[in-house]
């Protein structure tokens, strides 16, 4: 979408062209510069960068809108998107795959009046480019479809009227020059009246087109009117940049050419009319050397003051100066020709007024033969227009004759729905006889049904009674195994501490043999301690009071301390490793002591059915899932088939001649959920067995 414009802005740094400033323009653009380097978003710099734009000349404006439309992006500024799309529509008129992609751009902006004023904009812009450009076959074919979809759309969108009319005129401009252009220029005059005014952009392109045409139609009145109207559109434009802070904006070089515009019109101006533009457009060149240059090169507004005011001999050597140089506009040498004969008869310059009248000759015949060829493509349009008037009428014709026939059709619908209605009162009538015998059935079993209600009622009280009991019971239950578990990790600890003083205290001879049934103690001290922890463990897991301690903690850190804790219970031959992914050490918040808690557990568990070989703990980060997989590998027994589920349960256990009481993977599953996540064995694993443990990263 966005390809051609970057290439825009890779060009437009790459290659940039330097124009010559004012050394006071270039001071000014030299301060922005540094102070753009200052600023500290996209949003800071937008107003920055319009200054640079604005102060900039258009071969370098043409390089830096790119830029500032993707500074604007990025600010999220719609605003300045749609003014810089706007922009480069002028830099770019002539070049249709640019034109394209601004539309596109703009068409997949947010919806508002602004976006579709853009669109429209844009899209009025591409018409004028396209009209200039396509051949006679071309325009021919574009100007009757546009008359065949102005015939037979019906939208009530004003933007889209206002381009569907633009389009047309604009290639009716490039064909004939009579009424029918005319026509719907009038009619475009009168929808710009309808436009919401938000955006004047619109109005700038219409009064300009309104203003060359007539202009060139010799339609002096309209020609002002037009010029009038668009002068006062930038005024609107300059006071409404000029309160956004954009103090280097202006319309000079529109205004010079409105100005002449309206001094070629001379003939429908007041004598302070001309006064007043003449002078304004050399106020304007003071101030800006380029537009001053354009006026010296051409002359053209000094001719057609010169002329307002009859002042024949000093416009006779600068129309003969204009008139010896080569004419690449057909029109405006004609208009030229014409007012050298006028000025030569003011002066009595026989001489130049032969030679003009001469070649005015030639001139007026190839525009008589010309206008005679307009004429004929003028009623050859025509002719489409009533062509596809009268397909629009046979087209009325048939859809008239297909209501017709479709209200023939809804009759006999009807007809047969009325009977249709007649049959169904009938039979509703009978079902109301069998309703109203049910009823009195209804209202025998509605008695039994209170009857049953009730004793559902005493059923479900004793229910809630019984259930009442239970988790009375339930709760006695939990106090009594917490109460006892404490009481027991107490004698517990103290068998074992005396266990082995008793051995401590044996003399070297028995110490060794004593020292035997002390480890016993202790062995199964351990498992009972176990057992108690286990208990306790799940008591306090399933308690509505437990909470989660999530703090920042390293993965690394969490696997050695699991690994370390686990080792001490490994059979000989067997070997326990931590194989951490090959990247940095990565943090995650959790509850630190839990997780290593389920790993300790993993840990143990293979530990204690891998008589040989290796135990392998691993993870898994991904990034895209924010979660982290836990993995614990072991060439042990594996588990059976069928039974990856059942071995989470409580008091669950493979073997029921190997020690522990069965509760360690219940609590892990316990512990997997209060993190929200989740505890599994991996059934594609066959060399042992491979217990997955997956937890958020945050």
């Amino acid at each position: 979408m966005h390809k051609l414009i970057t290439l825009c802005v890779l060009m437009g740094f790459i290659c940039p062209v330097m124009e010559a400033l004012t050394p006071e323009d270039q001071a000014i653009k030299d301060s922005l510069t540094e102070k753009l380097a200052e600023a500290g978003s996209p949003s800071d710099s937008i107003p920055i960068l319009y200054d640079i734009f604005d102060i900039s000349k258009r071969n370098n404006r043409m390089r830096l809108a790119p830029h500032i439309l993707d500074v604007a992006r990025r600010a999220g500024d719609l605003s300045t998107q749609m003014d810089m799309l706007r922009h480069m529509a002028n830099f770019y008129l002539y070049n249709d795959s640019m034109q394209t992609v601004l539309i596109q751009e703009a068409e997949q902006l947010p919806e508002s009046d602004e976006q579709k004023e853009t669109v429209a904009f844009l899209k009025m812009m591409h018409a004028t480019s396209q009209a200039k450009y396509s051949s006679d076959e071309q325009r021919q074919q574009r100007i009757r479809e546009i008359l065949g979809e102005m015939s037979t759309i019906n939208t009530v969108d004003i933007y889209e009227q206002v381009v569907m009319l633009h389009t047309l005129c604009a290639y009716l401009g490039q064909e004939t020059q009579g009424e029918l252009l005319s026509q719907y220029l009038d009619r475009q005059a009168k929808m710009l009246n309808e436009l919401p005014g938000t955006f004047p952009g619109i109005k700038n392109i219409l009064y300009t087109q309104e203003a060359d045409l007539y202009t060139n139609n010799y339609d002096h009145e309209k020609a002002v009117k037009a010029d009038k109207k668009l002068l006062e559109v930038i005024d609107r434009l300059q006071k409404e940049y000029a309160a956004k802070g954009r103090k280097y904006r202006h319309y000079d070089t529109n205004r010079y050419l409105s100005y002449r515009r309206l001094l070629a019109n001379y003939e429908a101006l007041t004598p302070q009319e001309i006064e007043t533009y003449y002078h304004r457009l050399l106020d304007i060149c003071q101030n800006n050397p380029d537009i001053e240059a354009d006026l010296n090169n051409n002359g053209r507004a000094h001719i057609y003051y010169l002329m307002a005011h009859k002042r024949y001999n000093e416009a006779l050597p600068i129309l003969k100066y204009q008139t010896a140089r080569p004419a690449s506009n057909k029109t405006l040498r004609r208009h030229l020709i014409k007012t050298l004969i006028e000025a030569a008869h003011g002066c009595g310059d026989t001489s130049t007024l032969l030679d003009a009248a001469l070649e005015y000759k030639d001139i007026l015949e190839s525009y008589i033969s010309s206008k005679a060829i307009e004429k004929y493509k003028e009623l050859q349009i025509i002719y489409d227009i009533n062509a596809l008037k009268n397909q629009n009428n046979r087209l009325e014709i048939e859809q008239r004759e297909a209501k017709i026939k479709s209200n023939k059709t809804i009759i006999i619908i009807s007809l047969i729905a009325i009977a249709f209605l007649v049959i169904l009162l009938i039979m509703m009538y009978r079902l109301y006889r069998k309703a109203k015998l049910l009823s009195h059935h209804l209202i025998e079993t509605n008695q039994a049904l209170k009857a049953e209600r009730d004793t559902i009622k005493s059923t479900q009280m004793a229910l809630i009674n019984a259930r009442d009991e239970a988790q009375k019971a339930n709760r006695l239950k939990n106090e009594f195994v917490n109460n006892m578990s404490h009481e027991v990790k107490t004698p517990l600890d103290a068998i074992v501490e005396y266990s082995q003083l008793i051995v401590d205290g044996m003399d070297e001879d028995k110490r060794k043999y004593y020292q035997r049934f002390a480890q016993m103690v202790t062995l199964n001290s351990e498992l009972l301690h176990t057992l108690v922890s286990d208990v306790l463990e799940i008591s306090e897991l399933e308690s509505p009071r437990m909470k989660l301690e999530r703090i920042p903690v390293s993965l690394h850190s969490i696997c050695n301390m699991a690994i370390g804790s686990s080792r001490i219970h490994l059979n000989d031959g067997v070997s326990m490793i931590f194989t951490p992914q090959p990247q940095p050490d990565t943090t995650i918040k959790t509850d630190r002591r839990r997780v290593e808690q389920v790993l300790i557990n993993l840990l143990n568990n293979a530990a204690k059915f891998t008589t040989n070989g290796l135990i392998t703990l691993s993870y898994i980060l991904n990034t895209d899932a924010g979660t982290v997989t836990f993995s614990v590998t072991d060439t042990g027994i594996g588990i059976p088939k069928g039974k990856e589920s059942i071995i989470f349960e409580r008091f669950e256990k493979l073997d029921s001649s190997t020690q522990g009481s069965g509760l360690g993977l219940n609590i892990c599953r316990l512990i997997s959920q209060l993190l929200k996540g989740n505890i599994s064995v991996d059934t594609s694993y066959r060399d042992g067995a491979r217990f997955l443990f997956t937890i958020p990263i945050v």
